[in-house]
């Protein structure tokens, strides 16, 4: 395969589901530079992404750096990708921290100065929340639970910060609920101000009061690129629900 045209090579490759691709990229350098340089004409994962709010025992066992968390006997919430950082994530960011210096790390250090959150709450402002991800499969469903803090006090926390970001959007998700959105400012500096979406198929947003509506829309607009927007409001209880697709 070594031998065959490039085109040849990429035409092969779309035949493969996103599984495949992954376990490819673990054997074969070349192919894992191949892949990543054309991921968006590649199989992608269909994936769930949502906010979920953390019981308050969910918050403890995370906070108090407890590695387990059983959701029921065939399952696990793998919160340790938090409170085993260096093991997860610390090779990636010790070989990608060159293209991360300069500019982007004096913008870093103005996230962390001016506490700039990440999150803008749009519901239920004191919950403690994570990010979760379900992968859909009809036999085996699989899901993580991300914590990622909301206003990160070390370089290291940021840095963790950019690398789920990074992975978040460069995804592709089929469908997606918000309850927080990312905060433009935190986005802009941590990214250098270079363009950023999230590529979500459909999905919806719920909330209240109308300044957390603005926030909303304009965070569909700018951050999933939708205009198909639709717009409901319960102004007996002062909630408000966001459809997109």
């Amino acid at each position: 395969m070594n031998n065959l045209p490039l085109e040849v090579k990429l035409d092969i490759l779309k035949f493969l589901n996103f599984d495949q691709l992954f376990i490819l990229q673990q054997i074969n350098f070349y192919f894992k530079l191949l892949i990543e340089k054309n991921c968006e004409k590649l199989a992608k994962e269909g994936i769930l992404f949502n906010f979920y709010y953390l019981k308050k025992y969910e918050y403890l066992i995370w906070k108090f750096g407890l590695i387990e968390l059983k959701e029921n006997k065939k399952e696990y919430f793998p919160l340790q990708l938090w409170n085993k950082f260096n093991y997860k994530i610390g090779m990636f960011l010790f070989n990608n921290l060159n293209n991360v210096k300069t500019l982007k790390e004096k913008n870093w250090q103005t996230i962390i100065y001016k506490q700039i959150p990440l999150f803008l709450y749009i519901n239920e402002p004191e919950q403690e929340f994570a990010i979760r991800l379900i992968k859909k499969d009809y036999f085996r469903p699989s899901r993580q639970l991300v914590k990622i803090p909301n206003n990160p006090k070390t370089m290291e926390e940021v840095h963790f910060i950019y690398f789920w970001l990074q992975r978040l959007f460069t995804s592709t998700f089929e469908y997606s609920e918000f309850n927080s959105v990312f905060n433009p400012e935190f986005i802009n500096l941590i990214f250098e101000e270079n363009s950023q979406y999230l590529n979500i198929k459909s999905g919806v947003l719920q909330g209240f009061e109308a300044k957390n509506q603005i926030n909303a829309i304009n965070f569909v607009k700018e951050y999933l690129k939708k205009e198909d927007i639709e717009n409901y409001n319960r102004p007996r209880d002062n909630n408000w629900f966001i459809r997109f697709s």
